[in-house]
């Protein structure tokens, strides 16, 4: 991508390296009408509705704020940078970050499916994620920032945030969470939810074994924040070939390594059914 935004007829190509301050600024400017709306829509109306104070929202989002600054202090700085640049309070807009899913998964919804290297061309792990929520501007987009030992990646996101619904980082790791995790049992409420998980994965991970090492650790410490019915179901792919199908709650993780044809994490339907019917 180049130094200056590019316009096409479909797309817009920016550059988003260097500090986190540099790379937040750029997402705010660009986003910030996407921001503010979201921001709006999906978090502060309706907790006003709910009767929840500004300072209750900052309070509910200090866990998740807390694991950023002990995992990815980078997260804070770039967050601020947006909002200041979109116009909004930082300090809600960290709360924001921390909160903006909870409440709007309902039903069916992603589907994430991967097809053996030996049935890909040219012996190629397949990998695909279809996107299927709230109608909300999207992007995509690549993060090349200079905090240390953190991995460039790209991902799709929403665009009042950065964080990941998938992605595939410089190691050659791929994954997306979707519907279909384990039940929850006690629900949590407090850390980070999958999302925030899965940009820490694209950040730090280099395999599927890495990431499925990450997911065990953020429950085991009780800082995985899920939802009050049904935990978060994952699918990882790596340049080894490996397929990991990771399920989870607040307090356990189950796994298993795929070698079939193909895999895919909801039930034979839509487009992704023809999987099925490859030779």
């Amino acid at each position: 991508m180049g130094d200056d935004a590019v316009n096409t007829e479909s797309a817009q190509g920016v550059r988003l390296s260097g500090s986190p301050r540099v790379i937040g600024r750029r997402w705010g400017e660009l986003n910030a009408e996407a921001v503010r709306a979201d921001m709006e829509e999906y978090y502060l109306r309706p907790a006003g509705e709910a009767g929840l104070t500004h300072e209750e929202l900052l309070r509910r989002s200090e866990k998740a704020t807390e694991l950023a600054r002990r995992f990815a202090p980078h997260w804070i700085e770039e967050a601020e940078a947006i909002a200041r640049a979109a116009g909004v309070d930082p300090a809600l807009y960290l709360a924001y970050v921390g909160s903006v899913y909870r409440g709007i998964w309902r039903g069916d919804e992603c589907t994430s499916y991967a097809v053996s290297p030996e049935y890909a061309q040219a012996d190629r792990i397949f990998f695909h994620k279809n996107r299927d929520n709230a109608p909300k501007p999207q992007c995509a987009f690549i993060i090349d920032t200079d905090a240390p030992n953190v991995n460039r990646f790209i991902a799709v996101s929403d665009a009042s945030v950065i964080s990941c619904m998938m992605m595939v980082n410089e190691k050659g790791l791929a994954g997306s969470a979707d519907v279909g995790g384990l039940p929850v049992e006690t629900p949590r409420f407090r850390g980070w939810m999958n999302t925030s998980l899965l940009r820490y994965i694209a950040e730090r991970a280099s395999n599927c074994a890495e990431a499925l090492g990450i997911i065990e650790q953020l429950v085991a410490d009780g800082n995985y924040a899920g939802g009050g019915k049904v935990g978060t179901h994952w699918l990882f792919v790596d340049r080894s070939g490996a397929i990991l199908e990771i399920s989870n709650n607040n307090e356990r993780v189950e796994h298993r390594y795929h070698t079939e044809k193909a895999y895919m994490s909801a039930s034979r339907r839509g487009a992704t059914s023809r999987l099925y019917d490859l030779p």
